[in-house]
């Protein structure tokens, strides 16, 4: 049954011959109704119910209701406008609307398409012509309301054409070249011109002209709606091409060089393109070419003039009275002075110099009164007075043209003399930092000086004067000049010196880095070293010894205990005392203690009792001393000495004393001695607390086991099965429970010893004993004989079929033994999620086996379908799992289990979804799944291999809507 949201309806059943009926956790009657009722979402309730006849037949029933929402109302405000080759609509929203569908209809034809819209406008691209459009609201549940069309119709133009190109490359050239059309015409579907159809755009590859013309290309295109560009049918596309006669060119009209000197040759080179023939210097000549090396020896001017003519008949230039002009300059060449100097320019009162000359294109010059030639030089020339010397020439050239043109100028060339300059090579103290009591020395070396004034005293330009000491610390600073031989000073200034300084620091102070004994005290009998260091001291004097300034003595030893005072004092290189005071010393004192006592940190026995066969460990350690005796042999002063067995029960005493490296003992007095006492107990007596079976009579078949514990017993013995052939045990414990079936009487025989090799029992011909005894039992049930099988419910089975069955349902915690009320074995029953069976055989009256079934949670399916079972092309469908009792499952796939792409299966859990799915075609589908019980996936639901969970799909065109509908009985397809 169909119903929409919120309305109501109500549930009829009628079970014809049904006594009772049991659905939604209820008993029913077989007939009747339950009320109204009403929902507010949309979803799909599934009734299942169970009814009995008076037989004990059942049936299992189930009914449908879908509940879907109400169906969307008509899209209102529907607009719409055409902008170019756009179309757009939009509708004002429909509330409880998911989604719209909607379609386009061209020039008054058949409505086209089922498109899907999200949103409340649509934006499309179409052809030219006439649309009309329409809407409707629809909701995932594949109701759609009706459509809403707009009452316009929109129209869409067809687009002009334009002539994005139409034009020669170039528009213009030169006879002989070549040029290519190119035209682009938008929106056109095809051109005509030179008699052909042509494509919209294009190219018509490279076209050469010969002859100079004005060349117009005509055409005319058409759409495909029919209309024509241009549109007069009497007037075209036009397009001109001008080809013209190629242009004369000078490339090349000159002299090369167009300039030089006399003397020198220049050739005349000619290119004119385009041109046929030139004219000059009375000869016909070729448009191209040059004319060899020409020298002019006399300066001047020169100018060649000619024209040319072209195929064509023009005239480069086109002037009758002009020509092509290219000149030529023959120039004089000019004198250039590449050397004119004294070298070097600047010399020492004393040195020589020479002054060379070298004037290009120079006939001849003239200085100092006398005719040069153009270049040479006039060697060396000594000059011993310093002074400014300059040289004035001046040259002339073979056409009589002076260098410098100006007759009050000259060529110059500068010679420096200078005298030579004094410098300070040295001028110091060596060192120039001393310590009060040291020595140094000055030296001093001034070149090109003759004297120097220092002190009193006139000195040589350069020398040392020995060392000088100085007893205290100052700062000595000493000042000179000094002359050359022409008089000059240095310094320059009268008021300033050379000068230079003589640092004197003060004799460094004596330091007492160490005065000390190592260590600072001892005991008597130990050595000891004296150590000491004073900085900046020359010697030491102590115990009517000289020392050095440093340095240790080496060990001295002490045998009295007292206060050692050691007493020094020292001096420096410069007759400084350290203390400075002479009735002070440096002192340093050595306490030598008296010997250390001797403690007795330990002497034990560990442990201090022990049992008569175990053994013990003698420890010592007395402080200071240096030897122990003890049981006639000398110890050190601490260590231990192993482990010692005692057999006999008794008290063992340990007596020593010990000697310190200084002679003395402990104790003092050489009667007594340092002991201790080791106690040597009685071994405990072994005791027989436990050794029998449990229970010691039983049944074949029955089970049993063995216990023992022997107290004080290290390891006991088994000897059932011959003396010669013992087991070793532990001095307690039990076997395993063992199954008996051969009816005897059984007897074990053991004996035991402790850690000291003491028997029980003593007598080496007795053993400790216990009996097991296995009667005859009466017929049982093997386990084997029974089946639990495990679906829904649970069903016992047993394959005996002359042995009846009564049986039990426990707790896990609760034991068969404890059954007071047995039921007989009916058939099918439901148990809770752990439980233990026990059973019993009918013709006796103790229970025969007991039967532990770990019952895994009952498998129920809370939701396993589609929502909803029954949709529509296009609309949304998600299919719901709950599955309780099952730890995974797994989709089946036309007979497989589903895998993923790397080969794994594709587990789904035991509950949950799988997202949305619109289907577009009509569809009968069944989902078939298998879950399993446990995480080892081996218990598989359902039991039957060959049957699965399914849940059906039906996807249809059209939806069919039922108000109302009762079901009674069954339902089927």
């Amino acid at each position: 049954m169909v119903v929409e949201v919120g309305e109501y309806t109500t549930f009829h059943w009628n079970i014809e011959n049904a006594v009772s009926c049991f659905g939604n956790n209820k008993p029913r009657t077989p007939s009747g109704n339950n009320g109204r009722h009403s929902y507010g979402t949309p979803q799909t309730k599934r009734t299942s119910w169970v009814c009995e006849d008076k037989e004990g037949n059942k049936i299992n029933l189930s009914a449908y209701l879908y509940i879907q929402a109400p169906e969307p109302y008509q899209p209102q405000n529907l607009a719409g406008n055409a902008s170019g080759n756009y179309l757009n609509f939009s509708w004002s929203h429909v509330s409880d609307s998911d989604y719209y569908r909607y379609q386009v209809r061209k020039n008054s034809g058949t409505w086209q398409g089922s498109n899907t819209s999200y949103s409340t406008s649509i934006d499309m691209i179409q052809d030219p012509g006439s649309y009309q459009f329409r809407v409707r609201a629809c909701n995932n549940y594949s109701q759609c309301s009706g459509y809403t069309t707009l009452p316009q119709i929109l129209t869409i133009q067809a687009p002009a054409m334009k002539v994005k190109q139409f034009q020669w490359l170039p528009s213009q050239i030169t006879a002989g070249e070549t040029a290519s059309f190119h035209w682009n015409i938008e929106n056109a579907a095809s051109c005509f011109g030179n008699n052909k159809i042509r494509t919209p755009s294009g190219n018509n590859g490279n076209h050469q002209y010969n002859d100079p013309k004005y060349h117009v290309t005509k055409w005319y295109c058409n759409d495909k709606f029919g209309n024509r560009l241009p549109a007069n049918p009497n007037q075209f596309l036009e397009a001109s091409l001008s080809i013209t006669a190629p242009a004369m060119r000078v490339n090349q009209f000159q002299w090369i060089p167009s300039q030089i000197t006399a003397g020198e040759t220049a050739s005349f080179h000619w290119n004119i393109e385009n041109a046929e023939s030139c004219f000059g210097n009375n000869k016909i000549r070729t448009p191209s070419g040059n004319n060899g090396n020409h020298q002019y020896n006399d300066p001047k001017y020169h100018v060649t003039k000619w024209y040319c003519n072209d195929k064509f008949g023009n005239r480069l230039p086109a002037n009758p009275n002009q020509f092509l002009e290219a000149s030529l300059s023959i120039t004089a060449p000019a004198m250039r002075v590449n050397q004119f100097q004294w070298i070097p320019s600047q010399i020492t009162a004393g040195e020589t110099a020479s002054f060379h000359w070298n004037i290009e294109n120079a006939e001849s010059c003239f200085g100092n009164n006398k005719i040069r030639t153009p270049s040479g030089n006039n060697g060396n020339h000594q000059y011993n007075d310093p002074k400014y010397h300059v040289t004035k020439w001046y040259c002339n050239d073979k056409y009589g043209n002076r260098l410098p043109a100006d007759p009050n100028k000259f060529l110059e060339a500068p010679l420096s003399i200078t005298a030579p300059a004094m410098r300070v090579n040295q001028f110091q103290w060596i060192p120039s930092q001393i310590t009060a009591g040291e020595t140094a020395s000055f030296h001093w070396n001034v070149e090109n000086a003759e004297s120097c004034y220092g002190n009193g005293k006139t000195r040589a330009a350069n020398g040392n004067n020995g060392n000088h000491r100085y007893d205290e610390p100052k700062l000595h600073t000493t000042k000179w000049f000094c002359n050359d031989k022409y008089g000059n000073r240095i310094p320059f200034d009268e008021n300033k010196f050379l000068e230079t300084t003589l640092n004197i620091k003060p004799a460094p102070k004596m330091v007492v880095k160490q005065f000390e004994w190592l260590p600072k005290e001892i005991t008597a009998g130990e050595t000891a070293s004296f150590h000491w260091n004073v900085e900046n001291a020359e010697s030491c004097y102590g115990n009517g010894k000289t020392r050095a300034a440093n340095g240790n003595n080496g060990n001295h030893r002490y045998d009295e205990p007292k206060l050692h005072t050691t007493k020094w004092f020292c001096n420096d290189k410069y007759g400084n005392r350290i203390p400075f005071d002479e009735n002070k010393f440096l002192e340093t004192t050595l306490n030598i203690k008296p010997a250390p006592k001797m403690v007795v940190k330990q002497f034990e026995w560990l442990p201090k009792e022990i049992t008569a066969g175990e053994t013990a460990s003698f420890h010592w350690n007395v402080e200071n001393a240096e030897s122990c005796f003890g049981n006639n042999k000398t110890r050190a002063s601490s260590g231990n000495n192993g482990n010692h067995r005692y057999d006999e029960p008794k008290l063992h005493t340990t007596k020593w004393f010990c000697n310190d490296k200084f002679g003395n003992r402990i104790p003092v007095d050489t009667n007594t001695f340092l002991e201790t006492t080791l106690n040597i107990k009685e071994a405990p007596k072994m005791v027989v607390k436990q050794f029998e079976w449990l229970p010691a009579v039983i049944k074949s078949g029955e089970k049993t086991a063995f216990y023992w514990n022997i107290t004080n017993a290290k390891t006991c013995f088994a000897t059932t099965h011959g003396p010669n052939q013992p087991l070793e045990r532990e001095h307690e414990g039990q076997n395993n429970y063992v199954v008996y079936n051969d009816v005897k009487v059984h007897t074990t025989k053991w004996y035991c010893e402790d850690k000291y090799g003491n028997r029980i029992p003593e007598n080496e011909a007795e053993f400790l004993k216990a009996t097991r005894t296995v009667n005859l039992s009466k017929p049982t049930i093997s386990p084997s004989k029974l089946v639990i099988e495990q679906s829904e419910k649970i069903t016992i089975k047993h394959l005996s079929k002359d042995i009846s069955l009564n049986y039990a349902v426990l707790s896990i915690n609760e034991s068969c033994s404890t059954v007071n009320d047995w039921q007989k074995y009916v058939g099918p029953f439901n148990l809770q999620s752990s439980s233990k069976i026990c059973t019993k055989s009918t013709k006796d009256s103790f229970i025969d086996s007991e039967i532990e079934s770990r019952l895994f949670n009952v498998v129920k399916i809370n939701k396993f379908a589609w929502h909803p079972i029954k949709s529509y092309v296009g609309t949304k469908n998600t299919f719901y799992w709950d599955i309780s009792g099952v730890n995974d499952c797994r989709a089946n796939k036309n007979g497989v289990a589903e895998k993923l792409p790397n080969g794994e299966y594709r587990w789904r859990g035991a509950s949950g979804n799988n997202g949305i799915h619109v289907y577009e075609e009509p569809k009968e589908h069944i989902t078939k799944w298998e879950c399993f019980v446990d995480s080892a996936k081996t218990i598989r639901f359902p039991s039957d291999p060959n049957l699965f969970i399914e849940a059906p799909l039906s996807v249809k065109d059209f939806v069919i809507k039922i108000k109302k509908l009762s079901l009674i009985g069954s339902p089927k397809n």
